[in-house]
């Protein structure tokens, strides 16, 4: 009796495969009143779902003193990124006047 290698069992092959929960960014809706809650992030936890994890509270969620470190962090100016000064310069081109002004001269003969 000879075993042909398509014919062997692969120890792994039966084992079950692991779920893979992709970590996310976005608060949860236990986040909806929380000040720190910055629409698609979270200005404190990389992943804020695992905060929230078996019925437990966020430990930032209405905490006052976490409240007045981000108000003195709103408070503080920040540096605009590339993407931001591009955003601004793309607002303010021609195009988008010369597409709100149906007309193309602006003025009626």
């Amino acid at each position: 009796m000879t075993s042909t290698p398509s014919a062997t069992l692969n120890v792994s092959d039966t084992q079950p495969k692991e779920t893979v929960v992709k970590k996310t960014r976005k608060p949860v809706h236990n986040c909806h009143s929380c000040l720190l809650n910055l629409g698609d992030h979270c200005w404190l936890y990389e992943y804020p779902r695992g905060q929230w994890t078996r019925k437990k509270r966020c430990p930032a969620f209405e905490n006052e003193d976490v409240y007045a470190k981000f108000r003195e962090w709103e408070t503080k100016p920040h540096v605009k990124t590339a993407k931001d000064l591009r955003r601004d310069v793309f607002r303010r081109t021609k195009k988008s006047e010369e597409h709100h002004n149906h007309f193309g001269g602006g003025t009626l003969p």
